[in-house]
């Protein structure tokens, strides 16, 4: 029986899955590039995709820069084919995001892009914590800090939505202000939306026991800031 070799993934490209899968990225991007030299294989997204990726995610300061210029090379020309890939495009963004630019506005148009992929991710997942500092990153480079507390206030609209309440509650505390008043007020809505995240976190979260506790130390904190007004 004679199979098209395009429906048939090339050894390395499984072996460079499994070297992702242990975090052995300097391994997994060697088997992917000899996988896209295979006849056949030079244009498979698949491994395009998981090659940039890989190179993302190498730990080679030396190399970093060239490393993401050639990830987000193979990103772009998997967008052009399919345009709509999410999870291309999500990859994209921690590419931008770790990318050096030669000016500001450069840098601006850049995470500009990478925004409006984690504005549609937090939408689906408020609660990515690493995407929201992600987020806050862009807004605060921008000095967008008005748009950064309207997002997690439209986020803890979400019922499942804890994490924003938390990082709305820092926002609030750090918000300096000469009014005595509403300094109490920023305080007291901190407050608030410290025991609405501890009574939204999931009793599966992992290390439930221990965020649970950094919490209401913060809690603890924002009531002694209040008590000192």
């Amino acid at each position: 029986i004679q199979l098209d070799p395009l429906y048939i993934e090339p050894l390395h490209y499984h072996l460079g899955l499994i070297f992702e899968n242990q975090n052995k990225f300097i391994e997994a991007v060697e088997n992917y590039r000899i996988a896209l030299k295979k006849e056949g294989y030079s244009e498979h997204t698949g491994i395009m995709r998981d090659l940039a990726y890989s190179l993302y995610r190498l730990e080679d300061p030396e190399n970093m820069q060239a490393n993401l210029a050639e990830s987000e090379q193979l990103l772009r020309k998997i967008l052009e084919k399919d345009p709509d890939s999410l999870r291309v495009k999500f990859i994209l963004a921690h590419v931008l995001m770790e990318k050096k630019y030669p000016d500001s506005k450069t840098q601006k148009s850049a995470w500009k892009e990478a925004e409006e992929v984690y504005r549609i991710e937090l939408s689906n997942n408020p609660n990515d914590t690493f995407i929201l500092a992600k987020m806050e990153k862009i807004l605060k480079f921008d000095d967008r800090d008005e748009e950064l507390e309207q997002l997690y206030r439209e986020l803890i609209k979400k019922p499942e939505a804890y994490a924003p309440c938390y990082y709305l509650a820092i926002l609030l505390e750090n918000k300096i202000t000469q009014n005595k008043d509403q300094q109490a007020t920023n305080y007291r809505e901190a407050i608030q939306l410290i025991k609405q995240s501890i009574e939204r976190l999931p009793l599966d979260y992992p290390n439930y026991n221990e965020t649970k506790t950094r919490v209401q130390n913060r809690l603890e904190r924002i009531l002694g800031k209040l008590d000192a007004l």
